[in-house]
């Protein structure tokens, strides 16, 4: 038997009912699944603002809905709030659905952000049964312009130290405010590994 998790042959039978891989430790008598997805319903009850003010690096979580009236087999993504941040669509929700109901444990963390910049925001999300793969999975994040921008990322000392006050913080650029995350708001300090992301904002918009 060959393992789903490590692609390797061999197994170790530990009783009459488990065989385990004996490269990877994974009990092969469990399902295996590893899948991307593009959540639904992203646009409907107020999930614009919940994905737009969400981190990719946010912890996330999914369940299943068994009394959703539309959907026997509903699937949904909740963020740390345990506010609904989307849906497994319908064609993958009615395969993992009964592997769900059958006692299989499934782990979701974010891949990408989608959209922004004047375009519906969407959500890329990677779904395991594996919670190691699933804790070690990197999302993709967008690539840095290099220019003076960037720079400035680098550099929080050649512009002000003001705190973040409009809804965009690539706003504050021209008035050489402080480039905030949106869920840096207060007094926190510059961390660049989330105030990259306005600098590439800005010029994404400019």
């Amino acid at each position: 038997m060959t393992c789903p998790r490590c692609s390797k042959p061999t197994s170790v039978q530990v009783n009459s009912y488990t065989k385990v891989c004996s490269h990877c430790g994974w009990q092969l008598t469990k399902a295996y699944i590893n899948t991307m997805v593009k959540l639904a319903g992203v646009t409907y009850d107020g999930r614009q603002g919940l994905i737009s003010s969400l981190s990719v690096y946010d912890p996330i979580m999914i369940r299943r809905d068994r009394n959703n009236a539309y959907d026997r087999n509903a699937i949904g993504i909740y963020n740390s709030r345990n506010q609904n941040i989307g849906w497994i669509p319908r064609d993958v929700a009615a395969t993992l659905a009964p592997k769900m109901d059958s006692g299989v444990k499934l782990y979701a963390k974010t891949n990408k952000k989608l959209g922004g910049n004047g375009y519906n925001y969407g959500l890329e999300v990677f779904i395991s049964s594996d919670s190691d793969k699933t804790k070690n999975h990197q999302p993709v994040t967008p690539t840095v312009p290099t220019n003076k921008l960037t720079a400035y990322a680098s550099k929080p000392s050649s512009y002000s130290s003001q705190y973040y006050k409009d809804d965009d913080d690539y706003d504050d650029y021209p008035s050489h405010n402080y480039f905030r995350d949106e869920s840096e708001r207060g007094s926190d300090d510059y961390d660049p590994s989330e105030d990259w992301t306005d600098l590439y904002e800005y010029n994404e918009n400019h």
